[in-house]
């Protein structure tokens, strides 16, 4: 069986298929069956449900058995009430009673964070670790950072054609410290053995850039073709030490992937 309903707004599209994206991974499934099954885990007392993180994974690993052994179509009634009572975002109402429409990558974050603080095995299938090195011109001071993220960003600009170059605009890095100005970079540390990439296609319009009397700027989605191989080769984005340690053999997997390339639009 599959998580699918018919779902009766935009959110639940995307809930739907975020789950599914989940339920493809093989290793997540088996960690969810030994998961936690006590109230409180690792949810903080001050969130809006407390409890409810260790609450959300019972019912992705109770869903995905259902899903396992269910031969009609699957709807998660209790994942989406106990999403909505963790995430009040997602049960926000608009007009006719219909859910708001939330971010696709928002309810990826959310449900994927929560079940990796719940169970810290689900972590380590996720977690991808990036140094940040920062340089301020001026004075030459120096600033390294090494922090975890679960999101592998793609920026797409005008200028981007292939995934590659979306991930190096992505890892450009700018940040102030005490009103001075630090550029730099990212760099991958350690790649997980699933690896999400986001396709950033929004952007702020700053207000006035079409219409001159527009005083409060507008969301815009950039309409953009990106290619993307079938095997990514991640050599270019890692970090120099990172580079230098020994690892299997590049250059086969390399042109496979330039020559058998995909369009994402």
């Amino acid at each position: 069986a599959l998580v699918s309903w018919a779902p009766r707004c935009a959110q639940e599209t995307a809930i739907n298929a975020t789950l599914q994206c989940l339920h493809a991974v093989p290793e997540l499934r088996t960690i969810l069956d030994e998961g936690p099954t006590a109230a409180g885990g690792g949810t903080p007392a001050t969130a809006p449900a407390p409890g409810g993180g260790t609450a959300l994974a019972n019912a992705t690993k109770d869903l995905f058995n259902e899903i396992k052994t269910s031969s009609a179509a699957v709807t998660p009634f209790r994942f989406l009430a106990l999403l909505r009572q963790l995430f009040p975002q997602f049960a926000q109402v608009g007009q006719g009673g219909v859910y708001s429409q939330q971010d696709a990558e928002e309810c990826w974050s959310s449900i994927l964070q929560t079940l990796c603080r719940e169970v810290p095995a689900i972590d380590d299938l996720f977690g991808l670790q990036l140094k940040m090195s920062l340089k301020n011109e001026s004075t030459g001071e120096t600033r390294e950072e090494v922090k975890k993220e679960y999101n592998f960003k793609c920026n797409i600009t005008i200028n981007v054609n292939h995934l590659s170059e979306g991930f190096s605009v992505a890892l450009d890095e700018e940040r102030e410290y005490g009103g001075a100005l630090f550029k730099g970079n990212n760099r991958v540390c350690k790649l997980p053995p699933w690896l999400n990439v986001q396709m950033v296609r929004f952007f702020w319009k700053m207000p006035g850039a079409n219409d001159p009397s527009d005083a409060t700027g507008q969301k815009a989605k950039i309409l953009r073709a990106v290619t993307f191989p079938v095997l990514l080769d991640m050599y270019a984005h890692f970090t120099d030490d990172s580079q230098q340690e020994p690892a299997p053999p590049r250059p086969a997997a390399a042109t496979q992937g330039d020559t058998e390339a995909i369009t994402q639009t």
